[in-house]
């Protein structure tokens, strides 16, 4: 009777737990849904997007990166941006450069090539963002715009304003959950808003050295 009282008890908590869990995911995308247009971008404005893994093969984009890349076609066919950067996905230890890829992927869908630029260096929110700080420096960018996930770009933010641009002002561009493409499925949304929580913690809380030897381990063990 006891061990039964025990099990019930352990079930009511994880069901509890499952309730706050899904409900915290839900309450965190709800705005990520709705529609959302380009801002008025200066003339000179070049978009940065940010690498989000490989597929299950490992050589071609991952869902998220072709949703990024889907998002950074639009906006220059728009006019909105008139260069491109691809940053982030360098494994090479693998001799694998996702920036490569994300910049192939453009090119076969009519951007040209001498209008992207590939970072072969970042493979992480904080390296990302020290390439594209040099990168606007070098080159006198004044004007940047950062295409990521919805939520990718609201971590990315606290990742700016921790080291900000010397010149320049950031913009940030995110695709909608409706009607992206590849479409978002719950599983991959679930999964996704977890990466993020434990990036989140994993930048923000631990300390750096602790951060930086996740990152390696999870790269060549994952990815």
């Amino acid at each position: 009777m006891k061990a039964r009282t025990l099990w019930k008890k352990g079930f009511v908590v994880l069901l509890v737990a499952c309730v706050i869990d899904m409900a915290g995911v839900v309450l965190m995308n709800i705005p990520h849904y709705r529609s959302r247009f380009p801002e008025s971008f200066p003339a000179d404005t070049v978009g940065m997007v940010f690498f989000r893994g490989y597929d299950k093969t490992g050589r071609f984009l991952s869902p998220d990166t072709l949703r990024r890349a889907h998002e950074a076609l639009r906006l220059y066919k728009q006019g909105a941006i008139s260069t491109i950067v691809c940053i982030g996905g360098a494994r090479p230890w693998r001799e694998t450069f996702g920036s490569r890829i994300v910049k192939d992927y453009l090119v076969s869908r009519g951007v040209p090539g001498e209008k992207i630029v590939v970072d072969m260096e970042s493979s992480d929110s904080r390296t990302n963002w020290q390439v594209v700080r040099r990168l606007a420096g070098e080159r006198g960018w004044e004007h940047i715009v950062l295409i990521a996930s919805p939520m990718h770009n609201q971590r990315l933010r606290t990742v700016v304003a921790a080291a900000p641009l010397n010149n320049g002002k950031v913009f940030y561009s995110s695709y909608s959950y409706a009607g992206c493409e590849p479409p978002l499925p719950w599983k991959e949304l679930w999964v996704d808003t977890h990466y993020e929580w434990l990036a989140y913690a994993a930048e923000f809380i631990f300390p750096e050295s602790f951060y930086l030897q996740a990152v390696r381990w999870h790269r060549k063990t994952f990815l």
